[in-house]
Parts: C-alpha cells; structure tokens; sequence
C-alpha cells in the first residue's frame, strides 16, 4: 500500500492526501491505495495542488493498531521528531 506525503507551504507541517484530495496531518486520515496507477493519480493531484511542497508516495503498512509508513525515515516525519525537542530535555 502506499500514501502521498508532502509539505504543506504555508506552515510546514508534513500532510497526506485525502480521499477528498483534501490535506491531513493524520496519516490515519490519509487514504492509500494498492496499485501502480492509484499511486500515478495521486501524485498527479498533488502536483496540482498550489499549497504543497515535494509531494511523493511512501509505502505503508496498515496494521491493527494504526496506519505506519514502512521506512524509518517517513516514520520520523509522520509521527514527529524521535528525541524530545532541546526546550522539553532543559527542564
């Protein structure tokens, strides 16, 4: 399965495309597809979109948990930073 991620301009938060062609921060909310061609589409609205950066497709898993990207790194950008943030580790 795989997902659009990319990054939304005005804030620079990393979003997914939703079944609406609408931007999710939840990859929950995210909608994945299974085929070569649903990936092509995908990618062909979101280069369409004007308030996004870098679109492109990760691969997925859908567990019964949760939705997780397959790579570490889409992992780190999905679910935010792995270590705490400087200002939280000073306290």
């Amino acid at each position: 399965m795989q997902m659009l991620i990319a990054t939304r301009l005005t804030d620079g938060r990393v979003v997914f495309l939703t079944a609406s062609h609408g931007w999710t921060e939840s990859i929950d909310n995210g909608v994945a597809v299974d085929s070569i061609e649903a990936g092509d589409e995908l990618l062909d609205i979101a280069q369409r979109a004007a308030d996004i950066v870098d679109p492109y497709l990760i691969d997925v898993i859908d567990s019964e948990s949760r939705r997780r990207p397959a790579v570490l790194r889409e992992a780190i950008r999905a679910f935010g930073p792995s270590v705490p943030a400087a200002s939280e580790s000073l306290r």
